[in-house]
């Protein structure tokens, strides 16, 4: 329909689509939570020290492999403390700010001494 121009067919179609979509991803997001309920995560007092110091080296030498490997053992639990900064790294991963990362987990390790 779009080759042929038809945009009022395309516009008709659309919304089957979007609505299909939209169920794809409901289903996707139940399974998920189900999943989730029936494997927790473990409760750890706070993320690993050690950790967090290889993941500012990887960042600054903008290792991927190292970065994805180590946000994945951290996000492997869930912490009593400072649960909000995997969060907050993810989310700065992500977006490719390194720089950040750098900033904040050079201040957390001045802290923790």
């Amino acid at each position: 329909m779009s080759k042929a121009g038809d945009i009022t067919g395309v516009l008709a179609a659309n919304e089957a689509l979007l609505k299909d979509a939209k169920n794809t991803v409901n289903g996707i997001k139940t399974w998920l939570e189900e999943h989730d309920s029936r494997n927790p995560k473990p409760l750890l007092p706070e993320p690993d020290k050690q950790l967090l110091i290889r993941l500012r080296k990887y960042c600054e030498t903008y290792n991927m492999n190292g970065i994805d490997e180590i946000m994945d053992e951290l996000e492997s639990a869930d912490y009593s403390t400072d649960a909000s900064l995997i969060i907050w790294l993810r989310e700065k991963i992500n977006e490719s700010d390194f720089s950040s990362v750098v900033f904040r987990l050079s201040a957390y390790e001045e802290e923790s001494v």
